[in-house]
């Protein structure tokens, strides 16, 4: 059975070849289950050095008060430099052995996977899926509406995000009728 990844970035900017991410959250699973969870904050100062830079707009969407409690757990956690979350996400991502591995989920097509891989790019890391690998789940989630989808933990908080998508997906799946 194939192990997917499932990845949910927070950042401080929007840019597709520049985010500032600070946080990264992913989980692996299989076509029934999560069975690892992956978490880090990263510290924002450290990716300025690379040439990461916060932009207004999406400060002001952080400062909201819907997103308290999330900003709260950022707040809580310690933080890494950019290198050591990339290349430990990257690292966790390929203890996967290659037969097994599935495909690369997130908010994708035009977000999470995107930048992710934009990032690693920039800190001359090796993206650790190929382009056939990286899955769009908000495409398929937008196809099947009347699958609902259930918040576990707290929304923009990456792993939570992460694994909500995750058990939504293998929900979607088993109702396609489609293998993951």
């Amino acid at each position: 059975m194939a192990i997917h990844v499932m990845s949910d970035i927070e950042t401080w900017n929007l840019s597709p070849s520049a985010p500032l991410l600070v946080e990264i959250g992913a989980v692996k699973f299989d076509g029934e289950q999560v069975i690892d969870r992956f978490h880090v904050a990263i510290d924002p100062a450290d990716a300025e050095r690379y040439g990461f830079v916060p932009d207004a707009k999406t400060m002001l969407y952080w400062m909201d008060e819907k997103r308290a409690e999330a900003r709260a757990n950022w707040l809580g956690l310690p933080k890494v430099d950019l290198y050591a979350a990339i290349d430990g996400w990257s690292q966790w991502c390929g203890l996967t052995p290659m037969d097994q591995r599935g495909s690369h989920w997130g908010k994708g097509a035009t977000f999470d996977n995107v930048r992710l891989k934009a990032v690693c790019d920039r800190l001359q890391l090796e993206y650790p899926f190929t382009y056939r690998q990286d899955e769009c789940y908000r495409t398929l989630a937008n196809r099947v509406p009347h699958v609902g989808y259930t918040q576990l933990g707290t929304a923009h908080v990456g792993v939570d995000d992460a694994e909500s998508q995750a058990v939504h997906l293998i929900q979607i799946a088993k109702y396609l009728g489609i293998e993951l």
